[in-house]
């Protein structure tokens, strides 16, 4: 739009109202502690379609970060044309034991995820919105997600960490820092900036407001 003469500073950006999820129970119970440490459980949903997910990049820094803490554990759910891929590429990995493919679920299975981990992470390379850090806010989970088109349109620092695409050493610093930063999220703060950009009633305000 820019490049045809549009004024990019006469733009206003107003999100699609995001259904579904709120009418489910927002704030659910942290992840099982183990003997030695707690466990830190961080989360992924996408397709797994390499080229624009960048999961391979989020298993080098996951398997990077785990050398120093053991205890971290990722999760990821979804199927995609990349899958046996990069399967194979963590069975390859020091950390494989801490990483845990979880197949194809649901959007309501989804949801059930959210509150038995400690932070969603996205590493995509394009986005155009990112219902996956939407939902992980609504559940009172912080989240690192990259400046990749969608995501940076709603989360900032109260909320999560954001850092460059297609950068695995800011991508393994993020998980290290979130290990100590989760606890300083506070769950209903998270959870109240969902409502507050994507309820059907502040979107129809917002919308209402620029048509007048």
């Amino acid at each position: 739009m820019v490049k045809q003469g549009f004024d990019s500073q006469k733009f206003v950006i107003i999100p699609n109202v995001i259904e579904g999820f709120f009418d489910n129970k927002p704030l659910g119970s942290t992840t099982k502690k183990t003997e030695n440490h707690p466990q830190f459980v961080f989360l992924n949903v996408s397709d797994l379609v390499d080229n624009t997910k960048n999961i391979s990049g989020l298993l080098n820094a996951f398997d990077h970060a785990w050398k120093k803490h053991p205890q971290i554990e990722l999760w990821i759910i979804g199927d995609g044309i990349d899958a046996k891929k990069l399967k194979n590429k963590a069975k390859n990995l020091p950390s494989k034991q801490n990483i845990d493919f979880l197949g194809p679920k649901t959007p309501a299975e989804v949801l059930q995820y959210y509150p038995k981990t400690n932070c969603t992470v996205i590493n995509s390379n394009y986005e155009t919105f990112s219902v996956v850090a939407a939902e992980s806010l609504f559940a009172g989970k912080p989240v690192i997600v990259t400046r990749c088109g969608g995501p940076e349109e709603f989360v900032n620092e109260k909320v999560g960490l954001l850092i460059p695409r297609a950068n695995e050493k800011s991508l393994e610093k993020a998980l290290t820092t979130m290990l100590e930063a989760a606890k300083k999220f506070d769950p209903l703060t998270l959870h109240l900036h969902v409502k507050e950009h994507f309820s059907e009633e502040n979107v129809g305000k917002k919308l209402n407001e620029l048509y007048s």
